[in-house]
């Protein structure tokens, strides 16, 4: 088996050609489970990000989710579980 691979650097993410900066907006919508992307990151790359997004598909012009960028949210917030596993002391639960 070959070594560990960022979550960013996954053949589905590099197909969808996502850059890290998107891939991590993806992640933060699915982990606030808002179904909308939020600008994080400054003026000028947001408005990239965003427009890289909508190119794809993934989201609407009002920053909604699209049926795609729902299934690539869930799939980014699995790949970042797989790339970072939580250790055994580090699990909480309610």
């Amino acid at each position: 088996m070959s070594g560990w691979v960022a979550p960013w650097d996954e053949p589905w993410v590099k197909a969808h050609r996502l850059s890290r900066p998107m891939f991590i907006t993806l992640y933060d919508a699915a982990d606030r489970g808002t179904g909308r992307v939020r600008a994080f990151y400054p003026g000028g790359q947001w408005r990239l990000v965003r427009a890289g997004l909508y190119r794809r598909g993934l989201i609407e012009l009002d920053n909604r989710l699209t049926a795609c960028g729902h299934v690539a949210a869930i799939w980014a917030g699995a790949a970042v579980r797989r790339g970072y596993p939580a250790r055994p002391d580090e699990v909480r639960t309610r």
